[in-house]
Formats: C-alpha cells, sequence, structure tokens
C-alpha cells in the first residue's frame, strides 16, 4: 500500500514517516503500532513492510531534511536514529506543492520555489497533482493524506 501525503515535509508526516522506517527496521518497539500485533494481523491490512510513502510540500528540501530540522531539533527522536535512517528518508519521493492563495505565511513555506508552486492555471495545477499521485501509485493503491 502506498500513502501520499500533503504537506509531507511538516512535523507530523516527518514523525510519520521516521517512526514507520525506525519501526521497520527495529529501532523502536512496535508496542503502539496496533496493526502490527497478532490480533490485528489477521484482518488482512497492509504489513508496515508493505508501506511506501510519497507526497507533496511547498517547502522545498527532502524528507530527510525536514527529519533533522524539525524532529532532531526537538528531540522527538535521537539525532543518531535519525541518521541512521537518512538513506531511507532520501528516498521518499516528495513532489513540489500547489500554491493557491494561502496568503503571506504559506506563501513564504514555499521559499524561492514560490513561482514554480504558482505557476500555470488551476486545470493545470489540478492535473500536475493528477499525475503526480498517479506515477507514485503504480497501478496499487494509494491513500492521500492532507497534513497541510
Amino acid at each position: 500500500m502506498k500513502i501520499w501525503i500533503v504537506g509531507a515535509r511538516g512535523a507530523i508526516a516527518s514523525t510519520l514517516a521516521v517512526g514507520a522506517l525506525a519501526a521497520r527496521r527495529g529501532l523502536v518497539p512496535l508496542e503502539a503500532l496496533l496493526t502490527e500485533t497478532p490480533p490485528f494481523r489477521g484482518l488482512g491490512l497492509p504489513a508496515l513492510v508493505d508501506v511506501e510513502f510519497g507526497g507533496c510540500d511547498l517547502s522545498p528540501g527532502t524528507l530527510a531534511d525536514s527529519a533533522h530540522e524539525i524532529l532532531a531539533g526537538v528531540g522527538v527522536f535521537p539525532v543518531a536514529m535519525i541518521d541512521a535512517l537518512m538513506p531511507d528518508l532520501e528516498k521518499i519521493r516528495i513532489t513540489r506543492g500547489i500554491l493557491r492563495g494561502g496568503g503571506p505565511a504559506i506563501d513564504a513555506l514555499a521559499g524561492d520555489q514560490r513561482a514554480a508552486g504558482a505557476a500555470g492555471s488551476a486545470r493545470e495545477a489540478v492535473q500536475r497533482i493528477i499525475d503526480d499521485i498517479r506515477a507514485f501509485a503504480d497501478g496499487q493503491p494509494t491513500v492521500v493524506v492532507n497534513l497541510a
């Protein structure tokens, strides 16, 4: 199963990705991940190893950059754990988000990418989102989660 996150470089998305990757590697216990416990395994839900993340965001950079800036800075995860996950975090595909009428605070998130995020008509922006999600999904079941 694939999960496409709108706002993929934010604090919640970064926490989700780092936590899932750390659990997958055995760096954190699975005790809070109920779908990995015996009572839930028989439900046919995707296993953690079968979940792939991707998404879009206005903020430039990689998910690895965001994990260091957001999570390591406040101690959500140890820096050594985030460093160990860097190769996996760098593989997560994050595309450029769409910037439409969010005001100055939202414009600031895009940084020097502001013009690129606002380029084209609304119809073209919607088509780019569709194309990005379809390319990521590659015909597999995909859930879109808006964390923006």
